[in-house]
């Protein structure tokens, strides 16, 4: 995550877009890492936002404890 720039940034989604979301626990990891990366990435913001947009829709929802990619 560390190394995410406008050149790579399909490589490193496509990367990230296969990690199997099964639980809420590994939710919150994937979101915990973004975030902890963006808060450092400094010019690099818009990117993680835009990251974090493309994988709203693509991770589940885990209704049962009100938790998505989201919130």
């Amino acid at each position: 995550m560390n190394k995410l720039t406008f050149e790579n940034f399909d490589d490193i989604y496509a990367e990230i877009e296969n990690i199997q979301i099964t639980s809420v626990d590994m939710l919150k990891s994937v979101v915990k890492l973004i975030f902890d990366n963006s808060i450092d990435g400094g010019r690099y913001i818009s990117i993680y936002a835009s990251l974090c947009d493309r994988l709203r829709s693509k991770y589940p929802s885990f209704e049962d404890n009100k938790k998505n990619f989201r919130k």
